[in-house]
């Protein structure tokens, strides 16, 4: 389909369509590099207006390559990535963004992109989405981080006492058998990796991914809608801060973003800050959902929602470097590790 049939279902007052720029970043791009997922458009309307937008593909078959990259032509492996690994097993993931848009709640909408609609072809198992384009800049200093993790607190909580609206959303809840028929192919992709890339934590992390399933079991007192890929890659401040690329959102732990944010931000912040923001974001939401979580709980699970990013999405990337430059992901083994250490060695009597 092209470019201009589609958005004229989505926008049919348009009268004319210029290509600005074919994105060619991000490890979705890389692993599509013949065939752009992304790309940004100028539009003209019958008013005489003008409008950019980034129209967005998501389809099977991005998925299935990215499998593929990752199996290294193993068959089994490829077939349990598909059906369980927690960023390409999922049901339908060419549709839920799309979804995701229609249903998430207008209160949070200032901090997302504007989506002018999608156009979905089921028998092709794609979508394309049809979203604004804005310029902005990078988190800058505790203020912005505080203010982006008040934010997802704030979402964390709301559709943790939303349950039915959280059902609206369509997003995945991955489940103990998903994990448990998952640690197999794990750990073969972990253990192909370089051993030093994670250094005194190689082993710690080897011994989780073999009872995840069983970690996972014990971690389900409070789960909720999470962004699952809160980077600051996917984070621009401008009139307000937005988060985009909401496609991997799932119900899970809220420590989960937290965990996510802070190994792609700790190197720039001292471990005062850190602990700071981690307080921070603690309160925010268990204050605002009104449940109490004594300090070695928390400890605990903010522990476990490293260890099993380290273990599920880490793991990811580190493989994809293997065949792409991705160029970010030593200072994510760095990260981590320091965070981990924090989880044993500082005090966590943050609640105050």
């Amino acid at each position: 389909m092209t470019d201009k049939r589609i958005i004229q279902k989505v926008l049919p007052q348009v009268r004319q369509i210029e290509m600005m720029a074919v994105c060619q970043d991000g490890v979705t791009n890389q692993v599509m590099a013949k065939e752009p997922n992304i790309r940004t458009l100028r539009l003209t309307m019958e008013d005489g207006s003008q409008k950019s937008v980034v129209l967005k593909k998501k389809s099977a078959s991005i998925i299935l390559k990215g499998s593929r990259m990752l199996s290294g032509g193993s068959l089994p492996m490829l077939a349990d990535i598909l059906l369980h690994h927690k960023v390409f097993g999922y049901c339908d993931s060419y549709l839920r963004e799309s979804c995701f848009y229609d249903h998430f709640d207008s209160r949070f909408s200032r901090h997302m992109l504007h989506c002018y609609g999608s156009v979905v072809r089921a028998w092709k198992q794609e979508s394309w989405l049809c979203l604004e384009k804005f310029s902005g800049a990078a988190l800058d200093g505790m203020q912005d981080f505080r203010q982006l993790l008040g934010l997802m607190a704030d979402i964390h909580a709301y559709y943790f006492c939303n349950s039915s609206k959280l059902k609206k959303l369509r997003v995945n809840r991955y489940s103990v058998k998903d994990y448990r028929s998952n640690k197999k192919t794990l750990r073969r992709l972990f253990d192909r990796l370089d051993p030093g890339g994670l250094g005194a934590y190689t082993d710690t992390i080897a011994c989780f991914i073999d009872r995840m399933d069983e970690a996972f079991a014990g971690h389900q007192k409070i789960m909720t809608l999470t962004h699952n890929d809160l980077s600051e890659r996917n984070i621009v401040k401008c009139d307000e801060i937005r988060i985009y690329d909401w496609e991997l959102a799932c119900v899970q732990n809220p420590e989960h973003d937290l965990a996510e944010f802070l190994v792609s931000a700790a190197d720039r912040l001292k471990d005062h800050e850190l602990l700071e923001l981690i307080g921070y974001f603690r309160n925010r939401l268990y204050g605002s959902i009104g449940v109490e979580v004594e300090d070695e709980e928390f400890r605990d699970i903010l522990r476990y929602n490293l260890m099993e990013y380290a273990a599920n999405k880490l793991t990811l990337l580190r493989t994809a470097e293997r065949y792409m430059h991705i160029g970010f992901t030593d200072g994510y083994c760095r990260n981590l590790q320091r965070l981990l250490h924090l989880t044993e060695t500082a005090a966590f009597n943050t609640k105050g």
